[in-house]
């Protein structure tokens, strides 16, 4: 991977396993508004993506978000599954969330923070 704009403020023990893998590409996406941040690695036919969400009650950190879904991502990629599903039912969730936490969490529209799309 040539390309390493997208490793900038990231946490360096994880961007040193992306780069030991034969990964093509690392995008982000982050969504202000929303309050979350997407990570895809590519490798090959495969995309390995990681998700994060960020809490309403915190204020929006990009670099965190990142973190986050970069360490899902990879996390998809060394399990090769889908793994770490989101809450969607309302007794998964701690009893001292708010409502709005909750409803930002249940309209991710994925069901997982990390899986794998072939």
């Amino acid at each position: 991977m040539k390309d390493k704009k997208w490793a900038r403020k990231l946490d360096r023990e994880l961007v040193g396993k992306i780069l030991k893998s034969d990964f093509q590409q690392v995008v982000f996406e982050s969504d202000r508004k929303d309050g979350r941040t997407y990570c895809r690695i590519y490798l090959g036919a495969k995309v390995y993506q990681g998700l994060s969400i960020c809490s309403t009650i915190e204020k929006f950190d990009e670099v965190k978000g990142k973190n986050k879904s970069l360490g899902r991502a990879y996390a998809a990629y060394e399990k090769g599954i889908s793994s770490m599903a989101i809450r969607k039912d309302l007794s998964e969730f701690p009893l001292s969330w708010t409502r709005r936490q909750i409803e930002r969490v249940m309209s991710a529209g994925s069901l997982f923070k990390s899986h794998v799309i072939i």
